[in-house]
């Protein structure tokens, strides 16, 4: 595992009494050279940036110590972390990727190594190793049905949930709902398939069902809601 310091301008010091609590991962949608660009321009009207930055071969590159607080996430919550933004608890991952296509053994190898430091280091639980879809789900896809959430969770970097037994019941909304809201996404159990609760629905199918992404309100998601709901308890 190769590491490159190219230190970003955009950043700022945590929040007072704030933490590394999240790991989020995240695609650049966009090649290294221009991931690199945008990641480090302190010049831009909407300058971004996130801790590391992992290229297609691998390579790590440190963009923003971890002490403090990149700015990757945007407006974004999860759970009780509804203060507009969890830039200020998070550590932020950007993977080169176009989102298009799948994730490079390389990159799988410096996943596998970086985030469980990371985690030891701010004591993150596989709970708060999310993607960037799961605290933006209305704004924000990545990094998309192609990351293998599985192979991570294998080895703590998230969880998968796993179903004990089929789901019975019906397939009612406002149990879904109140489900995702458990987990922590932004949902309000309304009854009704508004447009927060069918793209948190989506970011949940990307991370821990992905087979179901174009079939989400079925029992087997049901059931792996549910199973992942239980486990938080």
């Amino acid at each position: 595992m190769e590491l490159r310091r190219v230190p970003s301008p955009n950043f700022s010091p945590r929040a007072s009494g704030s933490w590394p609590v999240f790991l989020i991962l995240h695609y650049t949608a966009c090649d290294l050279d221009l991931s690199l660009k945008i990641l480090t321009n302190g010049q831009s009207d909407n300058p971004v940036s996130a801790h590391y930055l992992i290229a297609e071969d691998g390579t790590i590159f440190l963009l923003v110590d971890e002490e403090m607080s990149a700015w990757h996430a945007g407006r974004s919550s999860w759970g009780a972390y509804h203060d507009g933004s969890l830039n200020t608890w998070s550590i932020g991952i950007e993977l080169v990727n176009l989102g298009s296509h799948p994730y490079t053994e390389a990159q799988y190898q410096s996943l596998l190594t970086l985030c469980p430091a990371i985690q030891k280091r701010h004591q993150i639980s596989p709970f708060h190793v999310l993607g960037h879809a799961d605290i933006a789900p209305l704004r924000k896809s990545d990094p998309g049905h192609h990351l293998d959430w599985r192979r991570l969770a294998e080895h703590g970097i998230g969880v998968q949930p796993q179903a004990r037994a089929p789901w019975q019941g019906p397939l009612e909304i406002r149990r879904l709902q109140t489900l995702l809201a458990r987990i922590g996404y932004n949902v309000t159990p309304s009854g009704t398939m508004d447009l927060e609760t069918s793209s948190s629905l989506r970011a949940f199918c990307q991370r821990c069902a992905p087979m179901h992404l174009h079939n989400a309100v079925c029992p087997e998601v049901m059931a792996l809601l549910d199973a992942y709901a239980r486990s938080l308890s």
